[in-house]
């Protein structure tokens, strides 16, 4: 609505005022048979065509408009059709209705423009966020290619490493590097800065696990997020706990060659999110090493989100679960929003 006011408002004054004249002449013509019939101040219409040409004009017309208005309104009263008044009473009429509609259109004009101003930085500001957003995209991009090349170096680099230690931890940094750039990818502006979802990056890191250490066919990676925002904060360590935590159950749960199935799951509850990683291996009292490999990393990153690591391990499988909480969104500056 106030984008059209702006267009209207760079009419050329003459259609400008010939506009209001003409609203005014057909509002006091209409009101002339009426008087005839039943007598009244006329100064209800008038006071209507007055807030009009202020709104759709601007206070110059707006203030015209009232002092026509009020010459106009005089011949609606005795002796009638004429600017002549008979009763100091009426004269007074006259002089109020004059200073009311003067007031009314300085006050809906100044209005106007606060609500003007609001809509234009409120326009404004839009259009820094969106170049915010637009070069917040790009950087992550960059960014996620960075990462792209150098796990792409050390896997050149790991091809020509012959012992299997060595070779297994570089396999494991590649992966763990291959998280950060699926992050940075991830990354899009939302109201609190940026932001991942979960439910996708988690899948998408969870068929690249799949793809990566399950070939065998023998091991199934399920995979289930809700659908929750996370700041890089909480996406970096998250994403690492899953890398590790499901390199260490494809490993050590199923050494026998039996098949199985790794489970990933993030939930909401309440003030919470629970990471569970969930397989049907031999458990870790197996003596395959399993429960110290990783540990100290998965618990360094369970410190990073402030949560709780638990574990629950039996002969038929291990449970870990992460319980971190939901950081207070950041509190931002409102802005007055316009509909234009």
């Amino acid at each position: 609505m106030l984008s059209l006011l702006k267009s209207v408002r760079r009419w050329p004054l003459w259609l400008r005022g010939l506009i209001v004249l003409l609203a005014i002449s057909a509002t006091y013509l209409g009101q002339l048979p009426l008087a005839a019939d039943v007598p009244g101040d006329p100064f209800l219409l008038f006071l209507l065509v007055v807030l009009a040409a202020t709104v759709a004009f601007g206070q110059a017309l707006g203030l015209s408009a009232a002092a026509v208005t009020a010459v106009l309104s005089t011949h609606f009263f005795e002796p009638g059709r004429t600017l002549h008044i008979h009763h100091a009473a009426d004269l007074i009429k006259v002089e109020l209705y004059l200073l009311l509609a003067a007031v009314s259109a300085l006050a809906t004009a100044r209005l106007l423009r606060i609500f003007m101003e609001a809509y234009d930085r409120t326009a404004r500001l839009a259009e820094r966020a969106s170049r915010s957003s637009v070069l917040l995209g790009e950087l992550s991009h960059r960014v996620a290619n960075n990462f792209a090349a150098v796990a792409s170096l050390m896997r050149r680099h790991a091809a020509h490493v012959a012992d299997p230690e060595a070779k297994s931890a570089l396999a494991q940094a590649v992966t763990q590097v291959t998280v950060m750039a699926r992050i940075h990818r991830r990354l899009h502006a939302g109201g609190d800065g940026a932001q991942v979802e979960a439910d996708r990056f988690l899948a998408e890191l969870c068929a690249d696990l799949e793809e990566a250490l399950t070939s065998n066919g023998r091991i199934v990676l399920r995979c289930r997020a809700c659908k929750h925002a996370l700041p890089p904060a909480q996406a970096v360590p998250l994403g690492l706990i899953v890398n590790e935590l499901v390199t260490n159950a494809s490993k050590y749960a199923f050494t026998d060659g039996r098949p199985g199935t790794i489970s990933v799951e993030l939930q909401r509850e309440e003030e919470q999110l629970r990471l569970t990683v969930t397989d049907d291996g031999v458990g870790m009292a197996s003596g395959n090493g399993r429960a110290g490999s990783g540990r100290m990393l998965v618990e360094a990153l369970t410190q990073q989100l402030a949560g709780r690591l638990r574990t629950l391990s039996t002969q038929q499988g291990t449970r870990i679960a992460v319980e971190f909480p939901i950081p207070a969104p950041v509190a931002r500056p409102r802005v007055a929003a316009v509909i234009g």
